[in-house]
């Protein structure tokens, strides 16, 4: 089964993807969206994100979490 994972861009987070998780649940993908740090479950004061490492550290964690287990492919659109 495809596992997509999907991450917001600025200013958003992951609440953006509910129409398109819905979608692709509906015809039987797995489906994960990750918030970056300042959005969502990640909250941080935005002013005080440093660095990039910083702002995507929670999709590092869990993309490392993942190569544990399979394969990836990724895409960026």
């Amino acid at each position: 089964m495809n596992h997509f994972v999907l991450i917001h861009g600025g200013g958003f987070g992951a609440w953006c993807w509910y129409k398109t998780i819905a979608l692709l649940e509906e015809v039987g993908y797995r489906v994960t969206v990750v918030d970056l740090t300042g959005s969502g479950i990640h909250s941080f004061d935005t002013n005080n994100i440093a660095s990039l490492s910083q702002y995507i550290q929670p999709s590092l964690i869990f993309f490392k979490s993942l190569l544990m287990e399979r394969r990836l492919v990724l895409h960026h659109f």
